[in-house]
């Protein structure tokens, strides 16, 4: 009834009624009802040892396609670094971005293919925009006698600096830190400048030209992280070596208790989750810790990371900061599907690892939809997993709810509190 009159008065504001947000609530009614997970070992697919790593779906839902990660690779032989002579760099053209239009030019004006940032399997996918047409010339183009380290691109994105912007950073400090350091974009945010300053990497290092260069030398670096495909294991030397000099002279304080990551507080997002607040209410009465990582600056971050040991939340750019562990973690993810990219980190740190495909998408207009979590299904499985306690159920000692009435989902005030 509660949801019947819901879906009454939001259908004219909101959500459709034929819309996929009510099809995934009869779909987690359905699900609920059945009672049951599986549990899918990704040593299956992967050659990691059993139990490092699973996925935990309802009954009934396919997880075949997880095979794909049986194409991901850890990286641990020798990386090289291409040397290219007059490479020329071109500044961001206005209103493009880093994350294309990034790169650099040989001296014929060809793009040079080891500066481009790729990703997917066997890195096929190119995300570097080619500009070879449109390459300033003569008195447009300025002239350096330096030998520079390119870097790639720097963004204002934590999961993409942790992942993508550090990828080449090793030969900065293992090979040349001689050399100063050539990229499109700034380490702008406090994050960044606290790592790169934790990596001895001082501000004054870096080379972000405003017009059109051409460099004597260019050293460019392979790198240590191809999203979707690979991670190398001194991409994890890097970020362990900024982790132990922000933790240096730190007493930790190691502890049992789990750690929620929360999305609650982003305001307008993609993948927000419904049911969010419901199930952190629950938490919180379980002895879980509930954290904003958006408003820990980054040494809380690590601190927090090295003294818990098991971290839950939904699926996203705060569970990078396992990079920044120094020990196995266990990572308790709430997700539509087993990312690529978590998994690769999961595999090299050694962390145990639970996605929990328990939260069906919502098509909405932004580029990466909602998600609709089951509440009482989800607490259930944190429970069989040992991550919280069995005592103090939700729902214990009071009225159980009416028969067709979805925990967590069926309750008036949290759908309201998570549409706000």
């Amino acid at each position: 009834m509660v949801v019947r009159r819901l879906k009454n008065l939001l259908a004219p504001i909101v959500l459709p009624a034929e819309s996929a947000f009510w099809r995934s609530v009869g779909r987690l009614r359905r699900l609920r009802r059945s009672g049951a997970t599986v549990e899918t070992d990704l040593s299956t697919f992967l050659d990691v040892p059993p139990g490092q790593a699973s996925v935990i779906t309802p009954a009934g839902v396919n997880v075949s396609g997880q095979r794909r990660l049986a194409r991901l690779r850890v990286g641990r032989g020798p990386l090289t670094c291409r040397v290219e002579p007059d490479a020329l760099f071109v500044p961001l053209p206005q209103g493009c971005s880093a994350f294309t239009h990034h790169g650099l030019y040989d001296a014929a004006g060809a793009l040079i293919p080891e500066s481009c940032v790729y990703r997917g399997v066997d890195s096929s996918q190119r995300m570097t925009v080619d500009q070879g047409g449109r390459l300033p010339v003569g008195a447009d183009v300025d002239s350096s006698d330096e030998a520079v380290i390119y870097l790639g691109f720097l963004v204002d994105h934590y999961g993409h600096f942790l992942t993508e912007c550090l990828a080449r950073v090793w030969y900065a400090l293992d090979e040349r830190p001689d050399l100063r350091l050539l990229a499109h974009g700034a380490a702008a945010t406090t994050y960044a400048r606290r790592l790169f300053a934790a990596l001895d990497i001082r501000p004054d290092r870096f080379v972000v030209p405003d017009r059109a260069t051409r460099f004597r030398q260019v050293h460019i670096p392979q790198p240590t992280f191809v999203e979707r495909f690979m991670l190398h294991e001194r991409h994890l030397a890097v970020t362990r070596r900024a982790a132990r000099r922000i933790l240096e002279g730190e007493t930790l304080q190691p502890s049992a208790q789990p750690v929620y990551l929360s999305r609650a507080r982003l305001g307008v997002h993609p993948r927000k989750l419904y049911g969010e607040v419901s199930l952190i209410r629950h938490l919180r009465r379980a002895g879980v810790l509930i954290v904003d990582p958006q408003d820990l600056d980054l040494e809380q971050q690590v601190r927090l990371f090295n003294e818990h040991e098991v971290i839950i939340g939904p699926i996203g750019s705060a569970h990078h900061t396992t990079a920044l562990a120094l020990a196995p973690r266990h990572h308790v993810y709430l997700c539509n599907w087993a990312s690529e990219n978590f998994v690769l980190f999961d595999l090299l740190t050694g962390n145990r690892a639970h996605y929990l495909q328990l939260t069906p998408p919502v098509r909405s207009l932004q580029r990466k939809p909602n998600h609709l979590l089951d509440v009482a299904l989800t607490l259930s499985v944190l429970r069989d997993l040992g991550v919280i306690p069995t005592r103090n159920r939700p729902g214990a000692g009071r009225r159980p709810a009416p028969p067709g009435r979805l925990p967590g989902l069926g309750d008036e005030g949290d759908l309201l509190v998570d549409m706000d």
